[in-house]
């Protein structure tokens, strides 16, 4: 979605961590919450050093749900 967006805007490259975090503004964040993608549940021998993803993805819900 964030590429598509940017695409159409002209311009290239992903969110801040901080322009992800506005849309979990008034939610509960799921562990690990707000990280780098490569750093959500990752598998046996995944590894990426840090700072080589600048993708950032989180799951939450409604507070009380």
């Amino acid at each position: 979605m964030m590429w598509a967006m940017a695409e159409a805007e002209g311009i290239a490259g992903l969110d801040t961590r901080e322009q992800v975090a506005r849309f979990f503004a008034g939610l509960e964040l799921v562990d690990p919450g707000l990280v780098q993608v490569h750093q959500w549940r990752p598998g046996p021998g995944d590894s990426a050093p840090e700072g080589t993803v600048s993708a950032h993805g989180a799951v939450a819900r409604k507070p009380g749900a």
